[in-house]
């Protein structure tokens, strides 16, 4: 954590390793602000959303830092890492591999939080959202959404329309 923290660069600390984080892209990060910024409006005074730089942190020491984080926890809120979040937001990389390291190894790790209630993964060109959302038999739905449809960020009682996360996203030419 010390290392991390002297560091010019990111890093993800998983299973005694660590692993530089890639650059985003301009597309990515207007798609994190706007989740970020509607998230922000919605929030009530227990809550509290966080951006890039706050590091999600497993009981092990794994770390791994999120797009967009919300918890409602209030030991979450005077650290510099949360431990309980109740909706987690990844925006896809456009490198394959990154992507189903998001599909794969960090939904099954972020699964066994017991805070958790959904996890969103959003893509970076087109207009489409996968959503892992925690059902009361402690089961997990898998659900996509486009365009009109609505993210539901249950611990905050928001309602997010997909197509207004890409609003002049999309139109935007370049990375």
């Amino acid at each position: 954590m010390r290392l991390e923290e002297q560091s010019l660069e990111r890093h993800e600390f998983v299973d005694g390793a660590m692993f530089a984080l890639a650059e985003g892209t301009t597309r990515y990060n207007r798609i994190s602000r706007k989740l970020y910024a509607k998230l922000l409006k919605a929030l009530n005074m227990d809550c509290e959303v966080f951006i890039e730089n706050v590091k999600l942190r497993f009981s092990d020491g794994t770390f791994y830092y999120l797009d967009v984080m919300l918890t409602c926890d209030p030991s979450d809120h005077t650290s510099s890492h949360c431990t309980a979040p109740c909706f987690l937001a990844e925006v896809l990389s456009e490198n394959e591999n990154n992507a189903m390291v998001d599909r794969g190894e960090k939904l099954l790790r972020y699964c066994t939080l017991s805070s958790l209630q959904t996890y969103a993964l959003i893509a970076q060109d087109e207009m489409r959202l996968e959503v892992y959302r925690r059902m009361p038999d402690n089961s997990w739905r898998y659900d996509v959404l486009y365009g009109d449809d609505e993210l539901e960020v249950l611990c905050v009682g928001a309602r997010l329309r997909v197509s207004a996360l890409y609003r002049g996203v999309l139109e935007t030419t370049g990375s």
